[in-house]
């Protein structure tokens, strides 16, 4: 028994470090999505848009910005709507698009 005990100890020990460096791995890549996609829900007064997309479902494709859901994760391209003073006030979703390049 104190074997068996033993081997848990160590096997802990030796994932310890992998376990941490998957959850770098983690933010790694969740910080790198939000430098592309804006999170739900955002302030629409002070829309932070980032990465644009254009939604290729309806030919000429529609311009829009990258927005990770904030349900379930997922990055869609949203279609803004603006008013006449130019201020951000509707956007809807798209799941086929492409992104725009720099």
């Amino acid at each position: 028994m104190r074997v068996f005990i033993r081997v848990i100890v160590v096997a802990v020990f030796i994932a310890a470090p992998w376990m941490a460096h998957a959850g770098n791995a983690q933010k790694k890549f969740n910080s790198l999505i939000a430098k592309f996609a804006v999170t739900e829900p955002f302030d629409f007064a002070k829309p932070s848009f980032r990465g644009a997309c254009a939604c290729t479902v309806a030919l000429p494709a529609v311009p829009g910005f990258l927005v990770r859901e904030m349900f379930d994760h997922k990055i869609y391209c949203a279609m803004p709507g603006f008013d006449s003073d130019g201020r951000l006030v509707a956007y809807g979703y798209c799941q086929q698009f492409v992104v725009l390049g720099k």
